[in-house]
């Protein structure tokens, strides 16, 4: 979504809400110097977001590279730390779900469904950034697929190792999840030990 968009569907929300996951910092896209770009923030509110969309309109920015770059309502938003070209657009999908999240750790009854969200959202922006991509800017399929490989490789280096090593997308998510059942296991309180002379004594 543009810089306009993006104000006005925050302009819809409360300014008061606090959420979990957010914006700041808006910078030059590193992907495409003439794109605007924002880095992920924690527990932030939407007037805070909001302000940083605003403060960004008609100001020019320093590519990374050099050269300046003015931007304005028009001007396509990503979610990218400063520096980096993490192939994430600011989609409709990604806003509304960060304006529907929490601040605060998720609740661990929630985390499967916290996931599978977050895998949703996924698929649709990596659809998005396809279309972009390949209408807008003209790259090829083996091109695109290795700009979101190495973007995933950015993202968590363990998974980008694990696809590497040819282990596929469902193989991945079971592997990495181990470590997290086996916490959440440890976390469950356990029965409490009988004492010994009453086991003794059972006997």
């Amino acid at each position: 979504m543009n810089l306009g968009e993006l104000i006005t569907a925050l302009e819809a929300v409360d300014p008061n809400k606090t959420v979990r996951h957010g914006f700041a910092n808006p910078h030059s896209y590193r992907g495409d110097y003439m794109d605007l770009a924002f880095e992920p923030v924690q527990d932030t509110t939407v007037r805070a977001m909001l302000d940083a969309a605003r403060s960004a309109v008609g100001v020019t920015f320093q590519g990374w590279k050099g050269g300046d770059f003015l931007m304005d309502a028009d001007s396509w938003c990503w979610l990218s730390p400063h520096g980096e070209a993490s192939c994430e657009t600011l989609s409709p999908q990604t806003v509304a779900w960060m304006l529907a999240s929490s601040a605060g750790p998720a609740p661990a009854t929630d985390r499967a469904a916290f996931v599978d969200r977050v895998r949703a959202l996924t698929l649709l922006e990596a659809a998005d950034f396809l279309r972009d991509a390949h209408f807008r800017d003209g790259l090829t399929v083996q091109e695109i697929g290795t700009a979101l490989r190495n973007s995933a490789d950015r993202a968590d280096p363990m998974v980008g190792s694990l696809a590497r090593d040819g282990f596929g997308l469902d193989e991945i998510a079971v592997m990495l999840d181990k470590p997290a059942l086996r916490c959440m296991a440890d976390e469950t309180p356990q029965p409490e030990a009988e004492p010994a002379d009453q086991a003794e004594g059972e006997a």
